[in-house]
Parts: structure tokens; C-alpha cells; sequence
């Protein structure tokens, strides 16, 4: 089945920007790793050398934390935004972890099968949340490991926070009405559904607008089986107040190893891609306007992009290579070199005044922004 990757991107607020050609620090890890994601402040880094093993590393002293084995029976894994706790739920339940020392901090406990198959901390870090096919919604305190409350089960495969943490969104994978499936948006003190999102087409991924007035989602037109044989992607954003579907974005995808994905405050699609020949190239899609603008460069695709929140400039990762783009006029601002190897990850500080890139070889340069 085809799967659209929907990532996170780190938005940053300095402008203009003023990059530093030569990083002013370098860390260097033990490679062989093929994702990684920074802690907001850049001190510490989650390393995933294989989809069942996760390294941490503090990046002030350049020293492993610890290692976690996640074992082929788990359903879900996830992070804290710190990166402090992580949380894996599988056939022995839902346990939360201490990264630093690897210590076990709870079993959490549900009336349900335990095989969630989404988990999404709130936005304060506070609560967990979990759902999954078999399951009830729950949610749980993160300090103490209690169940704080239970939600009728959905048959649901996504779920996300509102930015307050007041309130939530799920995706029912159940029985279709009319055509149809629900997304429900519900208060998460009381369980109080506050609005509903009828939709028919297959969705994978779900969040809220940085404002909590609209719900994105990103799938595929048509049904998960069809989403199979045709290569697309399909964005839409939705008012929660009203429940109206207010745009949508498709795309034809070349391959299954193809992607496209929401910008952190869900106002653009970015689909990184080959162009034509040796050249290489990002697809920017306004969710306002729907219209597009192309960035291209000779090279290989974007691996990780980065984008200023006032739509100014974008920052692309390619082979070894960072560029900055003006984002209205398409043109190269500039460009910092100094890896070695791929670029895997691009993430700025929550400052805005650092950026760090991480390589496969394991080096890991930061930049004055």
C-alpha cells in the first residue's frame, strides 16, 4: 500500500537571514544511522539505526545515552518533544521510558488489546494520548502513568492535539455512512464532541493548523487498495468550526518512494522530486491560493527542507549541500557547504539562530543563522 510521509518541518522566525559560511561547532557520531530528529534546544538527538533500534545521543558531550531495542511486535513508537520519554506500545502493552538512563517509568494500563497504532503526546508534554483498531481513545498522565480517561473506540488509526491541548481530532477507519467515514473533533476533559469532518477518500496522517481552526490531513484519493496501484497524494484542510472541506491539493508521485508533506504550519505542500535530466527540483503548493511555484537545482532531490514562517525563504538539503531560496521569487540566495557525505536531516534551534545538519557519515555541523 502506498504510505505519503508526512514530516514535520522546523520553521524558523529570523529574517532575514544571514547564514555563517563555515559551521561553528562539529559533532561527530558513530555512523550507520538512517533518520535522525533533534531536541528543539539541539542537545540531544534520537538516532534510528534501524527500525528496531534507536540510539540517544546528548550532544553536549557527543556521548550515547542509551540504546533501545523496539522489538518486531511493536505497533507504535513515540517521542516527548524534549526527547526525554519514549513511549512504545506492543503485544506486553503501553510503557513509557526514561532516554537518558533507559529506565522504565510505566506500564501504562487500558481496557482495550493495548496494539495502538497511533500515540501523540500533548502539546505541553503533559498527557498521552493513544488509539488504535481494537482499542479505546485513552489518555493518560505522563508523570504518574494513570489513565485519566477512556473514549468509545472509532476503529481509529490517527489522532492528533489541538495546539491548546484542549481538544482533539481522530480518524474512523470504521464502517462507511452514505459513502462516508467520520473524523471527529472531542473535548478531552469531557469526551464532548465538538465538531464532525465527513470524508471519503483514504487518509494516513492528521493535524491541527498552528491556530486550531482548521485539521489537515494527507492521504490518497479513492480507497487504501487503489492508493496502491496509482502512485498520488492528496492534501486537504478542513474548517473545525463548520466541518467544510475548504481545499485540496493532488498529486501525481512517481514511484512508492516518492513523498510530499505538510510545512509545520500546514499553509503549503512540499513535494521534493527529480526533474527533468540531472536536475532536481521542490514543488511548493500554497493551501490559500493553490498555486505553485518550482524551485530547481542540478543534483539530487531534497532530503530535508526547512522553511521561514513568514513565507520569505526555504532551506533545501541535497547530496552535501544546503541552499537558502527566496520563496516568492524562486531565486538561490545562497549556499553552505561542508559534509562530507548526504545530508539527512536539516533542523533549526527554537531560537532561530542555530541550525544543525546531520550526515550519514555521522557528522553533525552547526551554523549561526
Amino acid at each position: 500500500m502506498k504510505k505519503i510521509f508526512v514530516v514535520a518541518l522546523v520553521l524558523i522566525a529570523a529574517f532575514p537571514m544571514a547564514a555563517s559560511a563555515r559551521p561553528f561547532r562539529t559533532v561527530k557520531l558513530k555512523p550507520g544511522f538512517f533518520a535522525v530528529q533533534f531536541s528543539p534546544d539541539l542537545k540531544r538527538l534520537a538516532a534510528f539505526k534501524t527500525n528496531l533500534e534507536i540510539q540517544f545521543w546528548d550532544l553536549q558531550n557527543g556521548r550515547m545515552q542509551h540504546t533501545f531495542e523496539i522489538g518486531e511486535d511493536s505497533s507504535a513508537v513515540d517521542f516527548s518533544r524534549d526527547l526525554k520519554i519514549m513511549v512504545r506500545a506492543g503485544r506486553n502493552g503501553v510503557r513509557l521510558w526514561d532516554t537518558q538512563n533507559g529506565k522504565l517509568l510505566h506500564e501504562l494500563r487500558s481496557s482495550g488489546m493495548g496494539m495502538f497504532s497511533s500515540m501523540v503526546f500533548s502539546p505541553d508534554g503533559k498527557t498521552l494520548a493513544a488509539a488504535g483498531v481494537e482499542d479505546p481513545v485513552c489518555f493518560w498522565d505522563v508523570r504518574s502513568g494513570k489513565l485519566k480517561a477512556e473514549r468509545d473506540p472509532l476503529f481509529t488509526k490517527a489522532l492528533a492535539f489541538a495546539p491548546n491541548g484542549k481538544s482533539y481530532v481522530t480518524v474512523d477507519y470504521g464502517g462507511m455512512k452514505n459513502g462516508k467515514r467520520d473524523m471527529v473533533v472531542a473535548d478531552v476533559e469531557t469526551g464532548k464532541i465538538l465538531s464532525k469532518l465527513r470524508y471519503s477518500d483514504t487518509i494516513s496522517d492528521v493535524s491541527f493548523s498552528p491556530d486550531g481552526k482548521t485539521v489537515l490531513t494527507s492521504g490518497c484519493a479513492g480507497s487504501s487498495d487503489s492508493c496502491g496501484e496509482v502512485h498520488s497524494a492528496q492534501f486537504s484542510d478542513w474548517n473545525v468550526k463548520t466541518g467544510n472541506l475548504q481545499r485540496v491539493i493532488k498529486l501525481k508521485l512517481k514511484s512508492s518512494m516518492d513523498n510530499a508533506y505538510f510545512s509545520q504550519d500546514g499553509k503549503l505542500v512540499i513535494h521534493p522530486h527529480f526533474a527533468k535530466s540531472a536536475f532536481a527540483g521542490v514543488d511548493i503548493w500554497s493551501m490559500k491560493t493553490g498555486l505553485k511555484r518550482v524551485l530547481q537545482w542540478k543534483g539530487n532531490r531534497a532530503r530535508e527542507v526547512a522553511i521561514v514562517p513568514n513565507g520569505s525563504e526555504i532551506a533545501t538539503a541535497s547530496d552535501n549541500t544546503i541552499r537558502f531560496w527566496n520563496l516568492q521569487t524562486g531565486k538561490l540566495m545562497r549556499t553552505l557547504k561542508g559534509h562530507k557525505s548526504d545530508i539527512i536531516s536539516l533542523t533549526f534551534s527554537a531560537d532561530s539562530k542555530t541550525l544543525a545538519s546531520c550526515a550519514k557519515d555521522g557528522t553533525i555541523h552547526f551554523w549561526r543563522v
